[in-house]
């Protein structure tokens, strides 16, 4: 990512797409869910109450809070390492 893409930053839908591509999968983990549940933070720009998504690629793991649409605001955080699956390169 360079400044200028983090300066631009793309709305949800466009970057969650943009993952995909690049072969992220989505990955759920219900513990990072009730850590962003119990946290109640709201969206600094809309103040609703965003929602957890995970996405894994092989051993890596990124959580992300999205607001939903019309804002499609987001930040991410890494996600605590959950250990490799089976058939992940080493």
């Amino acid at each position: 990512m360079t400044l200028h893409e983090f300066q631009t930053r793309a709305r949800w839908p466009q970057f969650e797409a943009s993952l995909l591509a690049q072969g992220w999968e989505p990955h759920w983990d219900p513990g990072i869910e009730a850590f962003v549940e119990g946290i109640g933070v709201p969206c600094a720009v809309c103040g609703q109450r965003p929602v957890y998504v995970g996405m894994r690629k092989a051993r890596y793991a990124l959580a992300f809070v999205v607001c939903q649409e019309p804002c499609g605001t987001w930040f991410w955080f890494i996600a605590p390492h959950a250990g490799p699956r089976e058939g992940d390169a080493v």
